[in-house]
């Protein structure tokens, strides 16, 4: 029974982690997401200061948001992250920007920081034009493989359709020429 007692800290004395696992598990929790933090830095974008073209901010924002993801970064880890990634005017815009999401319940979102960065680099008109070059995209003369690049090109600005797998499925084979189709 000693040998159990002492392997296994049951008498609570905080030896190893206070007797219910918390600091180990913390300690645990911060260096993996120390190993996480200095991985995604190595493969995302150096920063997201937008870009000269709509086209470079939607890849630059789209190569942050695949890194998300491929880490599992939670809504929190997204937003801390942002913080070493906006640099110069984006940095200052992202601040005044979110002030009133900070000041209603502390931080703000991604989808916020998204719904924003969004307004500022893909302005109605464009996102017009866009949206209208989608609807009318049809195959013609492109190949397949074309017509599929241009497609995804286009999909981002019409979101109604980005969503949802039946509508992009039934709008890409309504593009298609009719002998393929």
């Amino acid at each position: 029974m000693a040998n159990y007692d002492e392997s296994h800290n049951s008498g609570g004395d905080g030896r190893w982690d206070g007797g219910d696992g918390r600091r180990h598990r913390r300690g645990h929790r911060e260096e993996r997401r120390r190993v996480d933090m200095h991985r995604f830095m190595q493969v995302s974008p150096k920063s997201l200061a937008g870009g000269k073209t709509p086209e470079a901010a939607k890849d630059r924002l789209e190569r942050m948001e695949h890194c998300f993801r491929e880490f599992r970064f939670t809504d929190a880890e997204n937003m801390e992250t942002l913080g070493f990634l906006l640099e110069g005017r984006a940095r200052k815009w992202w601040r005044y920007t979110s002030a009133p999401f900070v000041a209603a319940r502390g931080a703000a979102t991604w989808i916020e920081f998204r719904t924003t960065f969004q307004r500022l680099y893909f302005p109605p008109n464009l996102r017009q034009t866009k949206s209208s070059e989608l609807l009318e995209l049809r195959q013609g003369t492109m190949t397949i493989e074309e017509y599929l690049k241009k497609f995804f090109y286009l999909l981002p600005y019409f979101p109604h359709i980005a969503e949802s797998s039946v509508a992009k499925y039934d709008h890409f084979l309504q593009g298609l020429n009719p002998e393929i189709h």
